[in-house]
């Protein structure tokens, strides 16, 4: 999501054939210079009067400029070197662009609401691979993930599933699984000689997407996209090395992106109304706001290792310290919690989750038919009054009629606590 100028928010659009030198900052990177940093600085800021000239009382070794793209890894060029080998007066530097496929929404995920799982067996994780699985997606070919699980009585079709929640339902377009570029000096009748080749060991593997939907026994339902490499998979077990690095592509804005509001404390004894919101939707794009209420709280303590990745709180124990990460306490809905409402498609429509209770929590889908438009959401409220009752008890009066003969009842409602309900009448 981003803030739009208007102060909105709106999902942001995944591009396609960008240049990797604008945002690199955003990723760890940038340019660094020897000599002139301060002009280096101003190298792609769109004015061409301004730009990067080494100065001429500057060691000549100094006259170099670096651009380091760092973690991305929608360019295969990680750093570049450009070094002015003579000095020209008032020749400088101003621009330096890099093509590349587009943003990769592999990186990041956390940071956009969504995660990396990796999932052995009846285990999240096997050996060193929950330390380093953030290598599978971190943008850097230095680094790799790999894992030497070994799993003597596997008998079962799936050995392990990586999965890739993006956070956002985009119109994913296409997805690389890249290999690690493996230096190999050998001997030849040239002398030694330096080969530059990609190990992909990734060989036996399906593909699959998921737009969210759910198969009916509740599970995620998925389609594959791509079988690999599935021969005698059944009979494959040992020792397994992957050194691998995880790239995802798509070109327009999110079919659908989620926000949530966390749990509402209404106080007590408070009624909810109605739900209100504002927000623009060009054609083709729709927000749709769900519901859900409780009066009962549950919390959890969360223990992650120094790569944020979730652990139990026995294998925290035993991790060094250097190793470890934080412990957050998760805030979660008790057992008493409505399920989630029908969708609310228009603002200013009638609460339907149970009401009064304590605590709500608001769903909101920015949905687009088109990757080419998107919705933005301006703000979302609750019509909150007292509760008339904190519970009322009803009687129907006759409680036997003789079928097929109109008749008129008598509908009674006493409250629990709270102000007086007149008794209602109707046929």
């Amino acid at each position: 999501m981003q803030i739009t100028p208007a102060g909105t928010l709106q999902p942001i659009r995944a591009r396609r054939d960008i240049d990797a030198a604008a945002n690199a900052g955003s990723f760890g990177g940038g340019i660094r210079a020897g000599s002139d940093i301060q002009g280096a600085r101003l190298v792609g800021d769109g004015n061409a009067s301004t730009g990067w000239n080494p100065e001429e009382t500057d060691n000549p070794k100094d006259w170099w400029i670096e651009l380091d793209l760092k973690e991305l890894e929608s360019s295969t060029l990680r750093a570049m070197r450009i070094t002015n080998l003579v000095a020209i007066p008032g020749a400088r530097l101003t621009d330096i662009q890099v093509n590349a496929v587009g943003d990769n929404l592999a990186l990041n995920l956390k940071d956009r609401g969504g995660d990396m799982i990796f999932h052995i067996g009846d285990q999240t994780a096997a050996g060193s691979s929950l330390s380093n699985l953030a290598s599978l997606n971190d943008g850097d070919f230095g680094t790799i993930w790999w894992s030497n699980a070994y799993d003597t009585e596997f008998e079962g079709a799936t050995w392990a599933t990586i999965t890739a929640d993006l956070g956002a339902t985009y119109w994913v377009d296409w997805v690389r699984i890249v290999g690690r570029i493996i230096p190999d000096i050998y001997n030849s009748r040239n002398g030694r000689q330096l080969d530059l080749r990609r190990r992909f060991y990734l060989q036996k593997y399906e593909l699959l997407s998921s737009d969210g939907s759910l198969a009916p026994d509740g599970s995620i339902d998925w389609e594959v996209r791509a079988p690999g490499h599935w021969t005698e998979f059944l009979n494959q077990q040992g020792w397994v090395e992957h050194e691998v690095d995880l790239q995802i592509y798509a070109d327009g804005y999110p079919q659908e992106a989620k926000l949530r509001s966390g749990v509402l404390d209404l106080g007590p004894n408070r009624h909810v109304a109605g739900v209100h919101w504002g927000a623009d939707t060009p054609p083709g794009t729709r927000v749709v706001v769900r519901s859900r209420s409780g009066n009962e709280l549950t919390s959890e303590l969360a223990y992650l290792n120094s790569s944020g990745v979730e652990v139990t709180e026995r294998r925290y124990n035993k991790l060094i310290p250097s190793f470890r990460g934080g412990v957050d306490t998760l805030i979660s809905v008790g057992s008493d919690w409505s399920p989630w409402s029908n969708p609310y498609n228009s603002s200013g429509v009638l609460y339907e989750s149970p009401s009064p209770r304590r605590y709500a929590e608001l769903d909101v889908r920015l949905i687009s038919d088109s990757p080419e438009a998107a919705a933005s959401l301006d703000w979302v409220s609750l019509q909150i009054e007292d509760a008339i009752a904190e519970g009322a008890v009803s009687e129907i009066y006759p409680v036997q009629v003789a079928p097929g003969v109109e008749r008129e009842f008598s509908f009674f409602v006493r409250q629990i606590a709270g102000m007086t309900l007149p008794p209602q009448t109707g046929r």
